[in-house]
């Protein structure tokens, strides 16, 4: 008995793909001007898969875009704003079945910055000078200044490439004891303060070493 071919590709049109879903049951939070990535990942049906938010919303400053192959969705960008959002995402396979899936994301607030580097050393007038500031906590880039009082003259200050420290050197001209005030702010734009003593010495102080043997004598101490 022959089956008809308009019956065969029937059956194959409506058994061969199976229910799309979405894999992904949770996004990952993020922290406010800090840069955000997650993956949301589909399954079955037939590709090319379309994404929607079909509710709620993604938080500011992070757009959805269609993977290259188009069986994820990507979610990049920086946030901009602190608030929990709930985006509720649906996929719909190539055969017209849709699949929805609901998410919470919290964007959070940076911790706060800080300035870990407690006291930097001294110097001497005409040797080479260098010391580090570090700072943690928060979220970078930093923002380096010096808000009160002055560096030593012939010192000057550069945020390290990676901005977490910021880097004092040169050569000091002038002997005193300088007190500057070196302020941090973090990505969020909370600040951080610390104050700092270093003394520039006019020369170099010398050490001698000195010992002797003892007197035999009687009457000499």
């Amino acid at each position: 008995m022959r089956i008809p071919l308009l019956c065969l590709v029937i059956t194959l049109a409506s058994g061969c793909f199976a229910s799309v879903g979405i894999s992904t049951t949770s996004l990952p939070n993020g922290t406010v001007n800090k840069s955000y990535s997650a993956t949301v990942n589909a399954t079955g049906g037939c590709a090319p898969y379309k994404w929607s938010v079909v509710s709620g919303t993604l938080p500011p400053g992070i757009t959805a875009k269609t993977s290259s192959t188009s069986t994820s969705l990507v979610l990049s960008g920086i946030p901009s704003s602190v608030a929990t959002y709930a985006p509720t995402l649906q996929v719909t396979a190539c055969g017209g079945g849709t699949y929805k899936a609901s998410y919470k994301i919290v964007i959070q607030a940076p911790s706060s910055v800080q300035i870990s580097t407690a006291t930097l050393p001294n110097g001497i007038v005409g040797n080479a000078y260098s010391a580090a500031v570090n700072a943690i906590g928060g979220c970078t880039p930093y923002k380096w200044s010096l808000v009160s009082g002055t560096l030593p003259s012939g010192i000057s200050m550069k945020v390290s490439s990676t901005t977490t420290s910021l880097a004092l050197s040169g050569t000091p001209s002038s002997a005193s004891t300088y007190a500057p005030t070196v302020q941090v702010t973090g990505c969020g734009g909370a600040t951080y303060k610390h104050s700092y003593s270093i003394a520039i010495q006019g020369t170099t102080n010398h050490v001698v070493d000195v010992s002797w043997k003892a007197s035999t004598t009687s009457d000499v101490t």
